[in-house]
């Protein structure tokens, strides 16, 4: 704050109590250290993608499959589709539509 020759007088603070949000987001955190966990030790390929078929989550076992097929791992990020071979990439968006 200043005065009317434009001299500081006084200061205002503002603040949020943010312990709620720690925890909240903490909570997340351990429950997607868990869940990861969970893939990860599992033995079987594991992808999750979102409605335009881009690559939220793979575990290892996924990234190991198609490196092995197409001579690289498949990271988030990616489309799916450049992990099918090109004759089922329109059957699979076909089917996958639907759903």
């Amino acid at each position: 704050m200043k005065d009317q020759n434009k001299q500081p007088i006084g200061i205002i603070c503002l603040g949020n109590d943010i312990t709620e949000n720690k925890k909240y987001f903490a909570n997340i955190q351990q429950q997607e250290y868990m869940l990861s966990a969970i893939y990860q030790s599992t033995s079987e390929a594991s992808t999750f993608v979102d409605k335009d078929l881009i690559i939220r989550y793979n575990n290892q076992v996924a990234k190991q499959i198609t490196k092995q097929v197409f001579g690289k791992e498949a990271e988030t990020g990616d489309n799916l589709l450049d992990y099918f071979l090109p004759e089922y990439q329109t059957e699979f968006r076909e089917i996958f539509e639907k759903h």
